[in-house]
């Protein structure tokens, strides 16, 4: 048998496990103070990271930091994993664009090189330039330690997540681990912001197949790189649940949960002009810049 195999059947031995405990509805304080913070911390070093981690799990351990070469550009890719025993979850972040000439690589790499059929086979691709990085990171050994570390951890649930380009790597790596039925889907938590559109409608669909669960995207206001490539471009699109903030994304403030189809328009795509700003700055934060302050208010 292989490891995957030997994992597959631990999973199916986890009789303890009440599906009816896990909370599949969006609450923006628990995304607010446990999620984005994990998304932010990818941007750090292994300090940054660990700070994050002290400022929000009470009990965890900081596992891995992988780091890549990012394709064409003179910028690092990288992605962490850590346990938090507090919330019996296994976390896996992934960093996200860091400087402009990244985000005008990514797009024109995204826009004018081919795609890559995804996990789901035939008639569900990717783009080129998010694939090509995502494998890098996982030939260093990121699905293998989370499988591990499923293993190790009957039961805890798996909390994914990223900014930006970051959103689109860890809609890839859900997409392999969900695909692998080594977790139950139930306990698998997707949750990106920023995301641009990562594979076409088929790979969309697959993702909402896959993980009907707990499975949101969070946008704001007029953030540019959601709507990147356009979805008149070859088929992109967008998986579901979208979750739009059109404000400042202060505590208390108004968010939707957008039931229009993957492609609101009642949401994100209602504006036609947009910004890095609104990009760059989410739940009243500069992302990376937050993440390299190890995750601190003051």
């Amino acid at each position: 048998q292989t490891l995957e195999e030997n994992f597959r059947l631990t999973n199916q031995k986890f009789s303890e496990f009440n599906s009816s405990k896990i909370v599949t509805t969006y609450r923006d304080r628990f995304i607010r103070l446990k999620i984005f913070p994990l998304a932010a911390a990818a941007y750090g070093t292994d300090q940054n990271i660990l700070d994050c981690l002290t400022q929000i799990f009470p009990s965890f351990e900081f596992k891995k930091n992988w780091i890549v070469k990012c394709q064409g550009v003179d910028e690092f890719c990288s992605a962490f994993c850590a346990v938090s025993f507090s919330d019996k979850a296994i976390l896996l972040a992934f960093r996200g664009t860091d400087t402009f000439w990244q985000l005008t690589h990514e797009v024109w790499q995204t826009l004018f090189r081919r795609k890559i059929p995804s996990i789901f086979g035939y008639g569900h691709v990717v783009a080129y330039y998010f694939h090509d990085i995502f494998y890098q990171l996982d030939k260093k050994g990121v699905t293998e330690e989370i499988f591990w570390l499923i293993r190790k951890n009957p039961g805890y649930e798996l909390w994914i997540t990223g900014h930006s380009l970051g959103g689109a790597l860890a809609a890839i790596s859900a997409a392999k681990i969900a695909k692998s039925r080594v977790i139950k889907p139930e306990l698998i938590k997707l949750v990106t912001f920023g995301q641009p559109r990562t594979g076409d409608s088929g790979f969309a669909l697959g993702i909402n197949r896959a993980l009907p669960f707990f499975t949101y995207r969070i946008t704001r206001s007029r953030d540019l790189v959601v709507h990147v490539p356009p979805r008149s471009f070859e088929n992109y699109a967008h998986f579901k649940t979208e979750i739009f903030y059109d404000n400042e994304m202060n505590p208390g403030d108004r968010w939707i949960k957008c039931i229009g189809g993957d492609e609101d328009k009642d949401c994100a795509n209602k504006y036609s002009i947009y910004t890095i700003k609104d990009h760059t700055n989410y739940f009243g934060k500069d992302v990376a810049e937050y993440g390299l302050s190890g995750c601190y208010d003051g």
